[in-house]
């Protein structure tokens, strides 16, 4: 009998609507100036062993492109911004809120605790973590969960304590309200205001992670309000890196070309110089063959003309010695 029972509660657990698979968790730590008050959940009382905790349903992963890379952004985001410190979060992962005999469980598509440890987990039970249920839900409407995230999961989350419930739509159109949040006041979800604008899109900022989310595009854009930076997206930075690493090749090659170019230049300054100086010798040279020539008719016509003199003086003694014989 008692196999029977185990073999219907495993089925009942297995075939619950609310659960889909897992596609990941992260670890990360909180930042000091994230003081959130902890969400506790009832301990289980005396679980037979035979209870267990499936992981996955055997469904379809998140219901469209758009909803699975969204939170795939998100979790990236969440990864970079809180590793080294004590933030557990995942997504679409079974967070078993009631256990034991009767289990229940929901699988936000992204959900964070700070001050938790993290665990390789592969469904969340709070009895092993302090009795900790989430500080943050994000959920990533489409046609298939927009009715339910609005509606039931709002009010699970309210029951459950989770003091910061955010809703982001994948299939807004351009004038379309494409994200809001909420806020647990007195046991009760109050709509949050965007905190600010950035890049013309409303951001709402969570107390809880310290962190600014916006629509950016058909996604998330997760941004430090401190630092005002936005975190890359996954394969953004590597992209963002490989365009820099083109434009330092592309700099590097102009540079190259510039220093080729200028190299050219200078050794046509240098050949053009050379032969401004070889012009200028052989101006030298053709200069001192003229002075040399023109010396050497100087000194010739001096010869000349001291014969001459002197076969005048000659012609004058002949004609004296003529004119004292006569």
């Amino acid at each position: 009998m008692n196999g029977v029972v185990a073999a219907l509660h495993l089925a009942a657990a297995i075939l619950r609507p609310d659960r889909r698979l897992s596609v990941g968790r992260s670890r990360c730590v909180p930042d000091q100036r994230v003081m959130v008050p902890p969400r506790i959940a009832d301990p289980p009382k005396e679980v037979p062993e035979w209870v267990q905790y499936p992981e996955t349903d055997g469904q379809p992963m998140p219901d469209g492109y758009f909803q699975r890379q969204t939170m795939i952004r998100i979790l990236h985001a969440l990864e970079t911004h809180f590793r080294g410190r004590d933030v557990y979060f995942g997504g679409d992962m079974f967070i078993y809120y009631r256990e034991g005999r009767h289990p229940e469980c929901v699988a936000p598509d992204v959900f964070a605790m700070v001050g938790v440890p993290f665990a390789k987990d592969r469904v969340y039970l709070p009895s092993q973590h302090g009795g900790r249920l989430p500080d943050f839900v994000l959920e990533v409407l489409s046609r298939k969960t927009r009715e339910r995230d609005q509606t039931t999961k709002k009010e699970l989350y309210r029951e459950l304590g989770v003091e910061e419930y955010f809703l982001s739509d994948s299939e807004a159109g351009p004038e379309d309200r494409a994200m809001w949040a909420y806020r647990l006041v007195e046991g009760d979800y109050e709509p949050m205001l965007p905190a600010r604008m950035v890049g013309g899109e409303e951001e709402y900022e969570s107390k809880v992670l310290g962190l600014g989310f916006r629509r950016d595009g058909e996604h998330v854009r997760v941004r430090d309000p401190i630092t005002g930076r936005d975190f890359a997206w996954p394969g953004e930075e590597t992209r963002r890196r490989e365009r820099a690493e083109a434009g330092e090749r592309r700099a590097e090659a102009e540079r190259r070309a510039e220093a080729e170019r200028r190299e050219r230049a200078e050794a046509g300054e240098r050949r053009a110089e050379a032969e401004r100086r070889a012009e200028a010798e052989r101006r030298e040279r053709a200069e001192a063959g003229q002075r040399r020539a023109e010396a050497e008719r100087r000194v010739e016509a001096e010869r000349r003309e001291r014969a001459e003199a002197k076969y005048a003086r000659l012609l004058e003694r002949i004609a004296e010695s003529e004119a004292e014989q006569g």
